[in-house]
């Protein structure tokens, strides 16, 4: 549907639910995951778009219920770059 389309009356959905059928569309949460993967080892993706994804994979590894600005405060930095690590070089890290 387009914006013009909306109907008087008819409200915007919410950010949430947008972004929970995109969850769904992609098969779950898994699926999203493979998703944001393939996308960020594509090696037409640029280094902001990685940076972004992997930005919003740490968000969501982020209890809720911290401060943003704390850090992740669930990995280390070694846990950080062995998981990137067995992403970018699988083979290397037995996976």
């Amino acid at each position: 549907m387009k914006w013009s389309e909306l109907s008087e009356g008819m409200s915007v959905p919410d950010a949430k639910d947008v972004a929970a059928e995109f969850v769904r569309l992609c098969g779950g949460p898994r699926g999203f995951a493979k998703y944001l993967f393939d996308q960020a080892m594509l090696p037409t993706t640029s280094a902001h778009t990685k940076t972004k994804i992997f930005d919003l994979v740490l968000t969501f590894m982020r209890p809720e219920s911290r401060d943003p600005n704390e850090g992740l405060g669930m990995l280390s930095e070694a846990d950080l770059d062995l998981a990137v690590s067995s992403l970018v070089n699988p083979q290397k890290n037995g996976a």
